[in-house]
């Protein structure tokens, strides 16, 4: 799917998000301090407007003669296929996990439904495992984490969450700091850059459309770039 979109307002500033672990609970994508891409209304603090420019004619057909890219097919892939377990199964996945924690030395540890990274400086980012049963009166529930390494250009440390009822996810932690980043996999599209410093996450179908590219630098994760197309605009897709 190609994506033409037309009156967009973008914004660019240097803000910066640190990641803390919520008591008892562990990070979600939702606590203090992490930096939500899936979350389509975020905007800049003290942001400015990125001027419209027309493009080259060479980066135009750069643009159009580029890969597809869709949700079915994410760039982070899942971790079924990062641990490359035929069939998939838990014992598999944690033992293909055991190895990508070893690799870390003492950074990366689990202690049964407990998933710990501790990085240089900062707070330890902690994700627990949890299961809540099916009742009379509510339907159960359930996220599990998964350690998948660290990604190429940045060395972010990179942990998939499941949801019971909500599309997949990766949580993006700075090594160094702990700062921690969320996007959707698989619900949105997202991409990182070719040298793994920046982030895009698109959403194609829930409005407000709009997109957002986080850098994954020593000093992030950190929002550096929103664009929403204006309710009055038309678009195409």
């Amino acid at each position: 799917m190609k994506f033409l979109v037309v009156a967009v307002l973008c914004a660019a500033c240097p803000g910066l998000a640190h990641a803390k672990a919520v008591p008892h609970a562990g990070l979600r994508f939702d606590s203090p301090g992490v930096l939500n891409l899936a979350e389509r209304t975020q905007t800049i603090k003290a942001g400015r407007e990125v001027p419209a420019a027309s493009l080259s004619a060479a980066d135009t057909k750069e643009i159009l003669t580029a890969p597809t890219l869709d949700e079915t097919a994410p760039a982070l892939g899942f971790s079924d296929d990062e641990y490359d377990c035929k069939p998939p199964s838990r014992t598999c996945s944690l033992l293909q996990e055991r190895t990508l924690m070893g690799a870390t030395g003492t950074v990366v540890k689990r202690d049964g439904k407990r998933l710990t990274i501790t990085p240089t400086s900062g707070s330890p980012a902690v994700f627990v495992d949890w299961i809540m049963a099916t009742t009379k009166t509510a339907d159960g529930d359930q996220t599990t984490h998964a350690y998948l390494g660290r990604l190429r250009g940045n060395g972010y440390h990179r942990v998939e969450v499941q949801f019971g009822h909500d599309a997949p996810g990766n949580f993006l932690i700075n090594s160094e700091t702990g700062a921690t980043a969320f996007v959707h996999n698989g619900s949105d599209i997202v991409m990182p850059a070719p040298d793994g410093m920046h982030l895009l996450t698109f959403n194609t179908l829930n409005p407000p459309l709009s997109l957002r590219v986080a850098a994954l630098d020593a000093i992030g994760p950190r929002l550096v770039l929103t664009c929403a197309v204006k309710p009055e605009s038309p678009a195409t897709v």
